[in-house]
């Protein structure tokens, strides 16, 4: 009995390690007001079930994005990412769980974990870098007043 528990213990490890993650980017760097896409990619064979699978997108303790049973859920989305996140729904056929942030924010910038689950569970980090152009108009001379005019 102990050699067939040990022998499903290595089955499950197995079976939890063949299914991962990757990104194709973990560091992206955006300007400041401008739009991002991250993505991680996940294995997808034949056709995908939504209902099987499960995305979770998080910055810190920000919850940006949850798509569980085929719908992503708005509910728990943090209000600083409200009608600016979303979760590219047409790239999950093609196995990529794609977060697009539009008018991107200072406090954005962080380290995002992208947590996926479809079959087996796996996560990965991305890092997001926002700068922001500081921009400076030079006055003529001419724009002040003169004395004594």
């Amino acid at each position: 009995m102990r050699i067939f528990s040990v022998f499903a213990f290595m089955a499950h490890c197995y079976l939890l390690k063949a299914f991962t993650i990757t990104v194709s980017k973990e560091l992206y760097v955006v300007e400041y007001g401008s739009n991002v896409t991250m993505e991680c990619k996940f294995p997808v064979e034949k056709q995908l079930n939504l209902l099987a699978l499960i995305v979770y997108w998080e910055m810190e303790d920000k919850k940006i994005i949850q798509f569980v049973d085929g719908k992503e859920d708005l509910q728990v989305q943090h209000s600083s990412y409200s009608q600016r996140a979303q979760l590219l729904k047409d790239q999950l056929f093609l196995g990529k769980a794609a977060l697009q942030i539009t008018d991107v924010k200072l406090q954005d910038a962080g380290v995002y974990c992208c947590l996926i689950g479809y079959g087996g569970a796996d996560y990965k980090r991305i890092t997001l870098k926002v700068h922001a152009q500081h921009s400076r108009k030079l006055l003529a001379l001419e724009d002040f007043p003169r004395r004594g005019s």
